[in-house]
């Protein structure tokens, strides 16, 4: 059974009620139910730009967040401990910035 939102075109509809008659009855009935158009691995556009828009978000907040830790790093110069968390804190944005780049490649 078919969802409503889900409808794809049978053979039917594709080739023409005409010419579906003239396909042999054996055939017709293989393919009578059989969706030719499988859409289960695409998105709608929609989805599609708000994940780019959210992609690009972030990549916007993780450069601000660099260039907040390294205008920071700049201020307190003599502070070894604290440049040091800085140090790690800006490992951590590179990390999670080729993890989201990965995730971003496998869709």
């Amino acid at each position: 059974m078919r969802k409503e939102d889900d409808i794809m075109p049978k053979l039917n509809e594709i080739v023409g009620e005409e010419a579906y008659k003239a396909i042999p009855d054996g055939v017709r009935n293989k393919y009578k139910d059989i969706d030719f158009v499988d859409s289960t691995g695409y998105v709608e556009k929609s989805e599609l730009d708000t994940a780019n828009k959210t992609i690009k978000q972030y990549k916007k907040d993780i450069a601000k967040r660099d260039t907040d830790l390294t205008d920071l790093q700049g201020k307190i110069k003599d502070n070894e401990d604290l440049n040091n968390e800085i140090e790690k804190l800006k490992k951590e944005n590179k990390k999670a910035m080729r993890c989201g780049m990965r995730q971003e490649s496998r869709k």
